[in-house]
């Protein structure tokens, strides 16, 4: 098999866990390594100090994902290429080379997944692009790969002749850099190309010289490859050649090799424990034995292939096997085995093929059947005419009518047939449907529990607030698994500390990828050196209609509603701004009084807006010790419920938070959980909620 997503190892600190993920993406069981390795990456990615490690994640996530999710690698590799593309032109040489490796390497996994995708100009147009930036470089090990990749691009679309120069280009370029691993892996592509196309270099007209010349042209460069994967101790690799040998001896006709070839592949396959590979040269021991008639032993081969597709649910392995009995059992005579072999590849088959190509087995399969009964009911006539043929001329009444009855019957019984046929035909489409939706429902359910990882990791532990608060809490309850609603902190410039609490436009899935975006511009702000929360959401906002207009758009109305406040611990003020969602401070006064103070926000979005030009109120607070301040979404305020289904209100929000304000913070959390449970019943949650309280 080719892999062709190039991955480059790197000089820093997360090393280690880079130089597992191609081993781990090509096994699908190592799902608790793989787990493993996406917490180190995020362990990784929150205490990355700079962008060139933040890339480098971003394209280590693909090269984890690109089997389980490829739909996740695009975006990913897109985040990479658009840090890298940030950085160039202030990075140092050795930065910009680094930038420039992982950006060739996403572009060059991006062209994978449209390869995959049957995107042939797309794939091109990628791999081309990540090949340039290679040859700058001098990425020679890469650009191999590079060659290698566009080389199977032209073999899938029968394109011999260009396939061929690129595996002549990679070939000769990883032969002078001695890439013992990549002169294997291309040889083994070469003689794939032979073995499927025949030798262009034959002077023969007949095409099956031709294909026969290219089967000893495949042979040539399969045992070069094995060699080398030998010298270098690469048993996969090495079963990979035993395999594809063996199979160019099968074509030849030399069976007593092709076994000798697949024995040696099989006991890899076994000490490796893998299933999916024993499985499949197993049924190609069987497919000799049964061309060398010794049915039996064919059987047994076969038999043990489909029960291992079974076990591990590998629908190809279990037709390929079912296909092959289906011929065995017919060589032996036994027609009831042979079809229920042929049943059992018509499913496989039609679970994997479109509804044309499952069209098309199915009527060869009624043909198959209707040949059975027929040449069987020829035979039943035909015994009948010679017994008629004797009888006198007053029976030809009696025959007339005995015939007329058989065919009566004949036809009845061709008739319930069908309809069997046709019943057991739809409940088999209704079964692998069934099963193709639920697949496609856990697949987008695990995608989402995954993206909530990812966002969890981008929010703020409660560690942080622990180190700034003598007391904290966080309520958040987002109204689907991911959520619009975030909270954020960053220490400034100045040394004092900002923290926000804000709603993205929308929610679900939606909203979290608005989110990501608007915790990036608040980084990116941060980074810029500024310090004043009005000044920072101003900021923010014209970097968000900017994102927002790249598609051509004006901007539509997305962005946040946010509350930022910066505190000054020294000298005990907070510095304050806000978009819609306000801040309130509840200050304690001798004599168990308490008073809420607001900060009011102003009634504009960061966001395309009709005011976005307009700059933001900056409120200046001096605070005292034990103010508790509170920063909220309007999602608590604004859940229905209760018993005449109203909103809460915010004002019922301020008299409970008052009520309890003597109350440690933890405490208030829990009573203020209960209160939104107890409101909201049986009610749906309209929306995310996020309440946050920090005490002085």
């Amino acid at each position: 098999m080719l892999f062709h997503c190039y991955f480059k190892s790197y000089k820093f600190t997360f090393k280690q866990v880079l130089f597992g993920l191609v081993f781990l993406s090509l096994n699908f069981k190592a799902q608790n390594k793989m787990n493993k390795l996406i917490d180190s990456l995020k362990v990784e990615f929150k205490s990355a100090s700079n962008d060139t490690v933040r890339a480098r994640i971003y394209y280590a996530y693909t090269e984890l994902l690109y089997l389980s999710k490829p739909d996740t690698v695009i975006p990913l590799c897109k985040l990479a290429i658009e840090l890298c593309d940030k950085n160039l032109n202030k990075a140092n040489p050795a930065e910009k080379r680094s930038y420039l490796l992982t950006k060739a390497s996403s572009l060059n996994n991006i062209g994978y997944i449209y390869q995959n995708k049957n995107s042939i100009t797309l794939a091109l147009e990628y791999y081309h692009a990540g090949m340039k930036i290679q040859e700058e470089i001098n990425d020679r090990v890469g650009l191999g790969q590079s060659l290698n990749n566009i080389g199977f691009v032209y073999q899938t679309e029968h394109d011999m002749a260009r396939a061929l120069q690129y595996y002549q280009k990679s070939l000769k370029l990883r032969e002078e850099i001695n890439d013992k691993r990549g002169i294997a892996e291309t040889l083994n592509n070469l003689g794939f190309l032979y073995r499927n196309f025949g030798d262009p270099d034959c002077i023969s007209t007949v095409k099956d010289i031709c294909r026969k010349a290219g089967f000893f042209k495949a042979l040539e460069y399969y045992t070069k490859s094995l060699k080398i994967k030998e010298s270098i101790r690469d048993s996969l690799g090495i079963a990979v050649s035993y395999n594809n040998i063996g199979t160019i001896h099968k074509f030849l006709l030399d069976y007593d090799k092709a076994l000798d070839y697949y024995g040696k592949c099989l006991k890899i396959r076994q000490s490796r424990n893998d299933k999916q590979g024993e499985a499949i040269v197993i049924n190609s021991i069987g497919s000799i034995n049964y061309f060398k008639k010794n049915y039996d032993e064919a059987e047994k081969n076969s038999m043990r292939s489909l029960t291992l597709g079974k076990e591990i649910g590998y629908p190809d392995v279990i037709k390929r096997a079912a296909e092959l009995l289906k011929d065995i059992y017919i060589a032996k005579g036994d027609y009831k085995k042979s079809m229920e072999m042929f049943n059992i590849y018509i499913v496989m088959r039609d679970s994997m093929n479109n509804q044309a190509a499952q069209k098309a087995a199915e009527k060869k399969e009624l043909e198959y059947e209707y040949h059975l009964k027929t040449e069987a009911d020829s035979l039943k006539l035909s015994q009948e005419r010679k017994v008629m043929d004797v009888e006198r001329s007053h029976e030809k009444t009696q025959r007339i009518g005995l015939i007329g009855g058989l065919l009566l019957v004949i036809i009845f019984s061709g008739f319930m047939f069908n309809r069997f046929r046709i019943t057991q035909k739809q409940k088999r489409i209704i079964e692998v449907q069934k099963h193709l939706v639920e697949e496609k429902q856990k697949e987008i359910v695990d995608s989402i529990n995954y993206a909530q990882l990812i966002q969890k990791a981008l929010l703020t532990s409660e560690e942080v607030l622990q180190n700034n608060f003598t007391e904290n809490f966080i309520l958040f309850k987002p109204k689907a698994i991911v959520s619009g609603d975030f909270y954020w902190t960053s220490p400034l410039a100045n040394g004092n500390f900002a923290l926000a609490v804000a709603d993205s436009t929308g929610h679900g899935v939606p909203g979290a990828i608005m989110s990501m975006l608007n915790i990036a511009c608040l980084n990116e702000m941060v980074t810029k050196g500024s310090v004043s929360p009005d000044k920072i959401l101003f900021e923010t906002r014209s970097r968000i209609i900017q994102y927002l207009k790249n598609d051509g758009t004006s901007g539509g109305h997305d962005g946040m509603d946010c509350s930022l406040m910066c505190f000054d611990f020294k000298n005990k003020i907070l510095y304050a701004a806000a978009a819609n969602n306000p801040v309130w401070i509840i200050r304690k006064y001798p004599a168990a009084h308490a008073e809420l103070i607001e900060v009011k926000p102003d009634k504009m979005p960061i966001g395309k807006h009709e005011k976005d030009q307009q700059p933001f109120t900056l409120h200046t607070i001096q605070l005292q010790s034990g103010d508790t301040i509170y920063a909220l979404t309007d999602g608590f305020p604004d859940q229905f419920g209760g018993e005449k289904n109203k909103k809460f209100t915010a004002k019922n929000l301020q008299q409970l938070l008052l009520a309890n304000t003597s109350l440690p913070l933890l405490k208030q959390k829990e009573i203020l959980d209960i209160a939104f449970k107890n409101w909201k019943g049986s009610y749906e949650q309209i929306d995310d909620v996020t309440l946050l309280g920090v005490k002085i």
